[in-house]
């Protein structure tokens, strides 16, 4: 339907994309661009005589350019996020009276992301490959040009925003020490300005070996500098006692404004107290992850595995108990039929033999229930100053929430199975990151199909699986702790696994390993994905130390089909007498997910 309006002269807002254009080279044909060319974007009302092709619905901006790019008379569009609405224009709008650049429309040249291989277009999924290949709907199947494999296909129109890109991976398999020392340096090419950079480690660290009173920090420099928006993506251990104990760390963020470029990251440590030696990498395979996360967009990206990535921050110590909360945050949440990711990374305390300390998520006030509560918690017992502090992550993912308002909370309270609180305290000095993702799990979408049909976008992360369990109770040395069967959808993914739960090794001087195994063979691609934990007391025999844990890890070179998942327990190599145990008290949880890699 066509009408003409005469518009009142308003104000113009303009909104721009910071995502890469995709042209691709279909198998025996042309470079083709299906996507929005020349199109102009404006808010809210037009300011010359205007014809309005069509008024039509659309969840997002990403919608609302796609159906112009179908009508071939489009020239601009007017998306109305209220109204869920968008209007086809016939012409461009004359901004030039407007002086000020936040007031002009703009020509949104291509709205897409590059995929790295060209697919083939028989729209009949009728390949040889794609005839055995199990998609979800095997209309979505289609093959790959470079490597003859399927590729399972949703589409663009429900999108946009681009949540996860440009992952890159990097395994490190000795170790460094030295306060105030300089430890690994990676490359990382970043493509964009507007996006967020999230950086991860997971690996053994050691802090302050036998030291009283003494504090040691791990922190990530961004070409030379560390991160001030909202902070610096920190690691830190702080212990009364004398001891050497080597354990599992992990800690990440996302950090902003940093521009598109070629970055140099560099990780570091330094004195926080006591002037003692600190060491890394010990005794494991150790890794650096990069990526970065996109500004949210408005769509529902119903082919998406996640999307509607925001972590919330909190740089403030506060000593909370007796279920009170520590942080609490308001997430808007788009689509109905997602689940809720929550990830925790900061510095968690407890004094006091015989006490434990609880860490927990609340969700409108409620604890998770489907499938479960996701929780960590630190219960001492045995030490002779038992006053620690240290960096910890744990996460976990809740079912069953409607679209809209969902108040998230970390909460500290005791635990109910053992002993009662005494002093605990959340923060101290680091700063306390919540990540939250809407994800749908088991989506089976590698790329997304063009208007056309014939061009794609590939998504760095997709076919998300979860498994949480209760109290598992198990100690020493099992070859099988859990079991789950993954059914991984592309032999060109890494396959990136993470297991989360409290562990404790109890004899003094020994050394227990937790460790994922596929198809029953450790990962050497590229290395095994592990974590440990040694302590040796100077001044106690025996200490009695349950803490949150994560094993997690990239395996790279696996094939498609079913992957055996085996998490397991075992002493280090060199040592025979662990006493290890696994989830006692507590739920723990497992994921799988395929991501694409960038590499340079």
């Amino acid at each position: 339907m066509c009408r003409v309006l005469f518009a009142v002269f308003c104000v113009l807002v303009c909104l721009s994309f910071n995502v890469h254009a995709a042209t691709v080279t279909l198998c025996g044909g042309n470079v083709v661009d299906v996507q929005a060319t020349g199109i102009q974007q404006v808010f809210t009302n037009y300011s010359t005589l205007t014809t309005v092709l069509d008024s039509v619905d659309a969840r997002s901006n990403l919608e609302c350019i796609t159906k112009c790019s179908q009508n071939g008379h489009c020239a601009a569009v007017v998306f109305r996020e209220r109204d869920q609405s968008c209007d086809l224009l016939d012409s461009q709008q004359d901004v030039t009276h407007y002086s000020s650049s936040e007031k002009t429309g703009i020509l949104v040249s291509n709205v897409d992301i590059v995929l790295s291989n060209p697919l083939r277009t028989d729209q009949s999924s009728g390949t040889a490959v794609c005839s055995k290949w199990p998609c979800t709907d095997t209309s979505r199947c289609r093959e790959d040009c470079t490597s003859g494999e399927a590729v399972c296909l949703g589409n663009t129109k429900d999108c946009d925003e681009a949540p996860v890109t440009n992952i890159h991976y990097e395994g490190y398999p000795s170790s460094f020490g030295g306060v105030n020392g300089d430890g690994p340096s990676y490359t990382y090419v970043k493509q964009q300005s507007s996006t967020g950079l999230r950086i991860s480690y997971s690996g053994t660290i050691r802090a302050a070996i036998a030291c009283n009173g003494c504090a040691t920090g791990f922190y990530f420099k961004i070409n030379g500098a560390e991160c001030s928006n909202p902070g610096t993506i920190e690691f830190v251990e702080y212990h009364a006692s004398r001891r050497d104990k080597h354990e599992h760390g992990s800690f990440s963020g996302i950090c902003w404004g940093i521009a598109a470029g070629t970055l140099t990251i560099q990780i570091h440590i330094r004195d926080r107290g006591g002037g003692a030696d600190a060491h890394m990498g010990w005794n494991s395979y150790g890794y650096f992850a990069f990526e970065e996360i996109g500004p949210t967009g408005t769509g529902s990206c119903d082919s998406y595995t996640l999307f509607n990535v925001k972590e919330f921050t909190l740089h403030q110590e506060i000593s909370t108990r007796d279920e009170n909360a520590y942080m609490t945050e308001t997430y808007t949440k788009r689509a109905s039929d997602t689940s809720l990711a929550v990830f925790f990374t900061g510095t968690l305390h407890e004094y006091g033999n015989g006490h434990c300390a609880r860490w927990y998520f609340k969700f409108n006030g409620n604890e998770c229930s489907n499938p479960g509560i996701i929780d960590a918690f630190i219960y001492n017992n045995g030490d002779n100053n038992p006053h620690t502090y240290r960096t910890f992550e744990f996460s976990g993912i809740c079912n069953g929430f409607s679209a809209g308002d969902v108040t998230i909370s970390l909460h500290t309270g005791s635990c109910s199975w053992t002993g009662g609180q005494h002093s605990p305290t959340t923060g101290w000095t680091t700063i306390s990151r919540i990540r939250v993702e809407e994800t749908r799990l088991g989506v089976d979408v590698s790329a997304l199909v063009g208007t056309s049909g014939i061009s794609a976008l590939r998504l760095p992360v997709f076919n998300r699986q979860y498994w949480w369990y209760p109290v598992m109770n198990f100690d020493s040395e099992r070859t099988t702790v859990k079991s789950e069967t993954y059914s991984k959808k592309s032999a060109l993914t890494a396959l990136r696994v993470l297991w989360n739960g409290d562990t404790r090794q109890w004899n003094n001087g020994q050394c227990a390993r937790w460790y994922f195994t596929f198809n029953g063979t450790e990962c050497s691609n590229p290395g095994t994905i592990e974590s440990v934990k040694y302590a040796y007391y100077y001044d106690a025999s025996s200490v009695n130390l349950h803490s949150p844990f994560t094993v997690q890890g990239t395996c790279v070179g696996l094939p498609a089909g079913d992957i055996t998942l085996n998490f397991a327990v075992s002493h280090c190599s060199g040592y025979s007498g662990e006493n290890a145990f696994t989830a006692w008290g507590s739920a723990s949880n497992m994921m799988a997910e395929e991501i694409f890699l960038d590499t340079y």
